[in-house]
């Protein structure tokens, strides 16, 4: 898909990822942008930075948790825009610790946004393009491929995420709609501020900026590829995560 002249929907893109893809998706030509994020005030200086580089915008305060308030924003977004061309399912959450130091309540918040989430963006995005067509990317994570410690729940609920768009892929295989995921690496947000000690020694090649991670969301759709890291040291190590892991 050619970004120029499209309207597309970020969720999260108040912050980090979501808002270096929403400043990405403008300045690559999109027609209009509309932002979903919980945080109202940052996704208002959001769209004023996404209109400076000469897309539309409308921030929409929505949390992804709240079925009704997704399918709401979508119909808000359809008002503004008149009808969707691309979707990037991007809100997640997940604090750093083992899954037996968590609460049942911080657990429940994970898997609330990064799969519940996940599917209620899912199933609106592709009630506006079915039969018409359109693109929608689940943000996932290398995680969710390459497990790491201290990160169980986040990494089962990246794992679903996976999972989820490959069958999904599969179900709209006649509707017009596309299922793309993209799992990214480390990205230097404020996810890592817990671990800003650990990972002074990390390269900058292996926790990147977000405008970097942005642009290799932008090329993965650009190329429509159905399932990418967007960096080759990440495929060779889930090659050999596969091989040793037997």
């Amino acid at each position: 898909m050619q970004i120029q002249g499209k309207t597309v929907l970020v969720t999260g893109g108040s912050r980090g990822l979501g808002r270096a893809t929403a400043i990405a998706l403008a300045a690559e030509g999109a027609a209009g942008v509309a932002l979903l994020a919980r945080d109202e005030g940052a996704l208002t200086a959001v769209a004023r930075e996404v209109e400076l580089c000469g897309a539309r915008a409308v921030a929409i305060r929505t949390d992804v948790r709240d079925n009704e308030a997704v399918i709401g924003a979508f119909e808000q977004a359809r008002q503004t825009f008149g009808s969707l061309d691309l979707v990037i399912n991007n809100a997640g959450v997940g604090p750093h610790k083992p899954f037996h130091e968590l609460s049942s309540d911080e657990a429940d918040g994970i898997l609330d946004v990064n799969v519940r989430g996940v599917m209620n963006v899912m199933r609106a995005a592709v009630a506006d393009m079915n039969g018409r067509g359109g693109i929608i990317v689940n943000v996932a994570s290398a995680l969710g491929k390459i497990p790491l410690g201290g990160y169980s729940v986040y990494t089962a609920s990246k794992s679903a995420v996976v999972a989820l768009s490959r069958v999904a892929r599969k179900e709209l295989r006649n509707t017009g709609v596309k299922l793309l995921c993209f799992c990214p690496g480390m990205i230097d947000t404020a996810f890592q501020d817990d671990r800003r000690d650990e990972l002074k020694q990390i390269p900058g090649w292996i926790l990147r900026p977000p405008e970097r991670v942005a642009a290799d969301l932008l090329l993965i759709i650009r190329q429509e590829r159905a399932e990418s890291f967007g960096q080759a040291y990440l495929a060779i190590l889930h090659f050999f995560y596969r091989l040793l892991a037997g």
